[in-house]
């Protein structure tokens, strides 16, 4: 039979075991340093710390060994622990520093942001620094891959995010404001171009449209906005529409009148060119009984004279002709206009 004294010993020995073992998985547990869980850490700590004032009997020297041994692991992952935030508080320091910049830089822009572009380059700049601060992937980013890693503190989370929402706010207020005087601007400038449709060069007016409507793209207003000044253009479009289908009947009536013209010209000229002929046929009968030198060149004079204007007449004509055949290709038959 064992005695108490050996009983005791026995049962040191197996305490001892059981807070050797607990040690030696909190060792294990902090191995890998760049992934320690320390709030499990801390908790396994306390459990052994019990351990020691409730596990008994345990000899004075083995305990002390192994609280020797237990405070040494505390220590060292004190020690990481430490490190470990230093280097973090150092990396979140140059995060926030870049973040911060980074929208400096953004709000300095924002005052001269004056187009539907600018703003949506900037507002997608600020987005990006929100992934960034969220640890959020952001391919856009080219430094994201530096920074996205990096937890920022407690502190510098703060800082960031309160500059973050200033950018922000800023540049909405921004952008309300560009809304207001983009629809005051717009719509007076609709208004004019509806105006002067009535009366000025349609062309002119549509062309001024083409060109309010690519402005119109990459600007910046409510919907409802948008609307009601396309309305205002689609109206003068319309106008202007109407009037030059006025303006190319009125101009077909016009050309297909001077082929009316023309062709009577032609009529005009051709009985001239009878005349002038019987003319010179008279001429040369005349030439064939003249009586003197004199008189025979006078009349020769004569026929040449008249075959030159016959010539010019010709000439004449032809011009004419091509200008009817040009004429009603382009806008048609005379006898359909009435």
């Amino acid at each position: 039979m064992n005695t108490d004294r050996e009983v005791r010993e026995i049962a040191s020995e197996k305490n001892a075991q059981i807070i050797s073992h607990e040690l030696n998985k909190l060792e294990n547990s902090y191995q890998d340093h760049l992934h320690i869980d320390y709030q499990k850490f801390w908790n396994q700590s306390r459990e052994i710390s019990d351990l020691f004032k409730t596990l008994k009997p345990l000899s004075y020297e083995v305990r002390e060994a192994l609280w020797s041994r237990f405070n040494g692991i505390c220590e060292e992952v004190k020690d990481i622990q430490r490190e470990q935030k230093e280097e973090q508080s150092k990396n979140s320091a140059k995060k926030k520093e870049y973040i911060l910049s980074g929208l400096s830089k953004l709000i300095l822009r924002i005052p001269g942001s004056l187009n539907m572009s600018a703003i949506s380059e900037i507002q997608h700049r600020i987005n990006q620094l929100l992934l960034l601060m969220k640890n959020e992937k952001n391919d856009d980013l080219q430094e994201s891959a530096q920074f996205s890693p990096v937890k920022l503190t407690h502190d510098d989370q703060n800082e960031c995010w309160t500059a973050w929402k200033s950018a922000n706010d800023l540049l909405r207020e921004h952008k309300t404001e560009l809304m207001v005087r983009f629809y005051i601007s717009f719509k007076e400038r609709a208004d004019q171009i509806k105006t002067a449709a009535s009366d000025a060069d349609p062309y002119i007016i549509k062309e001024q449209i083409r060109q309010f409507q690519t402005e119109l793209k990459n600007s910046i207003m409510e919907s409802e906005q948008f609307r009601e000044i396309r309305a205002v253009l689609d109206e003068a479009w319309t106008l202007s529409s109407d009037r030059i289908q006025v303006l190319k009947k009125e101009t077909t009536r016009r050309a297909l009148e001077n082929v009316d013209r023309w062709e009577q010209l032609i009529i005009n000229n051709e009985l001239i060119i009878s005349q002038l002929e019987n003319q010179i046929e008279e001429c040369q009968v005349m030439l064939q009984d003249a009586t003197s030198y004199d008189f025979a060149m006078k009349v020769k004079g004569w026929i040449e004279d008249k075959t030159e204007k016959i010539g010019k007449i010709k000439e004449t004509i032809l011009d004419l002709k091509q200008r009817i055949l040009t004429t009603t290709e382009k806008y048609g038959n005379p006898e359909a206009i009435q």
